[in-house]
């Protein structure tokens, strides 16, 4: 959460505003939803996929015994 640009802006608003936001920052800016999606998708996916590959291994041992 540390870096949520939104966080950052706020923290800055009551201090002296920049004249002129790097492009790179601008960029980060407009990127930032979708890198914190991803992020998510892809650990949630694969705790799922973990969880599912080891949950799977007990119904098969049970089923053999």
């Amino acid at each position: 959460r540390s870096f949520d640009p939104q966080l950052i802006e706020r923290t800055q608003a009551e201090g002296v505003m920049f004249q002129k936001k790097a492009k790179c920052w601008e960029y980060y800016v407009e990127k930032y939803p979708q890198l914190k999606a991803v992020a998510q998708e892809e650990f949630f996916g694969d705790a799922f996929a973990d969880a599912y590959e080891k949950q799977m291994l007990l119904l098969n041992r049970a089923a053999k015994n």
